[in-house]
């Protein structure tokens, strides 16, 4: 369901840039058939980024697998500029190595203060983790800022559903039993 949202929403943000492209500045899309197989290619290279982020997370875990992606993202993209590989050449220079440096190193702290902080965790049967914190903590969840009350019985926010209700009763939450 992600994937179809994050389709449409691609194709509904693009098709206004794509009619200026057309209409404004005149440049009508070509297709050259002789170009078949960068066609195939894009298509399984598609299929297999979508595939594998359907997968990893699963495997190595949400911010594990964002951090490898925005790491891998960045590095080719400083080794494609070096080499010119889209038109002109922009060197490597200490000031963008630092910036990929200083980006990825603020994703691993992150994602080991996720995983090493006070806070207990445990997966669900959907491999998603269950987490207890402490009480009027707010942490983030898929965009939803979600708080964490002593008095109430579940979260604040649209992320939360009564599935994970379930699975949550008996788990504290500030040294409080629900």
């Amino acid at each position: 369901r992600a994937t179809m949202i994050s389709a449409a929403v691609n194709i509904l943000c693009s098709l206004p840039i794509d009619c200026w492209i057309f209409w404004g500045k005149r440049v009508s899309p070509t297709f050259d058939v002789s170009l078949w197989y960068l066609w195939l290619v894009a298509g399984f290279q598609s299929a297999f980024y979508i595939g594998s982020m359907a997968y990893l997370p699963k495997v190595l875990g949400f911010t594990t697998c964002y951090v490898v992606t925005l790491s891998a993202k960045l590095l080719t993209s400083l080794v494609v500029d070096d080499f010119g590989l889209t038109g002109s050449i922009v060197p490597i220079t200490f000031a963008r190595t630092a910036s990929v440096v200083c980006v990825v190193s603020g994703a691993i702290i992150f994602n080991s203060r996720q995983t090493s902080g006070s806070s207990s965790s445990e997966d669900d049967e959907d491999g998603a983790s269950v987490v207890s914190l402490g009480e009027g903590r707010s942490f983030l969840i898929s965009g939803t800022f979600v708080t964490v009350s002593e008095k109430s019985s579940s979260f604040v926010g649209e992320s939360f559903t009564s599935r994970r209700a379930s699975s949550m009763a008996g788990h504290s939450f500030g040294g409080q039993q629900q």
